[in-house]
């Protein structure tokens, strides 16, 4: 089950990536741009909340971790979409794998999860071969590799606290609180009336590719807390960075982009080897 769930997110993942780049290019509101594939996102999960069992807190601490995890999403959210309009996605990938590596250590620190160097490993072999993947030498440190790190932390923090309490609510009706949350969070604080998200949506001739977006995000979130839910969160963290080895194939086969092709080769192999690795332990 937990390798069909990381499989789905995967997927999720590279058709997110792949197209948020062509909703970018079109948008003439980042914000706006947010808070639309947010209530997309949003509207989507609604399907999904008869397909989970119906429950709801009998206290007020997972609701109100709900609405911080939720705040801190949206201002991740918006910033990441600026981020992403600054820095190439080499430097973009790097920064997110911040994400994983802190869920990683979570997982022995805060989740109780045993010591195992075997685990320590797999798990280096596979986010080290991200790394590889996109690393170039002579990076530039600018304000928006900076935001990325501020925004990557916000989100770890924010995926932390789903792990800890999603599981007792419906799955679907927690991610749309947290959608909406995080939609109102970017609304206030970026000052998007409504006339600036209905301007958006008319200017915006590629509006299908914050669609396609607002869908693979909720799909992503989805996945990813059902598979964190499995409390194996020191394999599931390094697992979901294969996303990276993922979108390299989808672009050497789709995008023709066929630059450093060993070394991405050397790094595919790194991950194949640690996820061996952690399918044993």
């Amino acid at each position: 089950m937990i390798y069909l769930l990381i499989t789905l997110y995967i997927t999720a993942v590279v058709i997110y990536t792949q197209v948020f780049k062509f909703a970018l290019q079109a948008a003439k509101n980042h914000a706006a741009m947010t808070v639309i594939m947010e209530i997309i996102s949003a509207l989507f999960l609604l399907a999904f909340i008869p397909l989970f069992n119906w429950r709801l807190p009998t206290t007020w601490l997972p609701v109100v971790l709900l609405i911080i995890a939720s705040i801190f999403y949206g201002l991740s959210d918006r910033i990441n979409t600026t981020v992403q309009s600054g820095v190439e996605a080499s430097t973009y990938s790097i920064i997110k794998q911040l994400a994983t590596v802190l869920m990683f250590i979570s997982s022995f620190v805060f989740f109780g999860e045993p010591f195992v160097v075997w685990k320590v490993i797999g798990a280096a072999l596979i986010i080290g071969s991200n790394i590889i993947i996109f690393w170039k030498p002579h990076q530039k440190i600018n304000k928006y590799f900076l935001m990325g790190v501020g925004s990557t932390i916000l989100s770890a923090v924010a995926l932390f606290f789903d792990v800890n309490i999603s599981g007792q609510f419906n799955l679907p009706f927690y991610l749309i609180i947290s959608f909406v949350v995080s939609a109102i969070t970017v609304t206030i604080v970026c000052k998007v009336s409504p006339k600036k998200i209905i301007t958006e949506c008319r200017q915006n001739k590629r509006i299908w590719y914050m669609v396609l977006v607002g869908l693979a995000s909720a799909g992503l979130m989805l996945t990813n807390l059902l598979a964190y839910q499995t409390e194996r969160v020191s394999i599931v963290a390094p697992l979901l960075a294969t996303t990276v080895l993922a979108n390299v194939i989808v672009g050497y086969i789709v995008l023709k982009e066929r630059d450093h092709l060993v070394k991405k080769i050397f790094a595919a192999c790194l991950i194949i080897i640690g996820v061996i690795i952690l399918s044993f332990v």
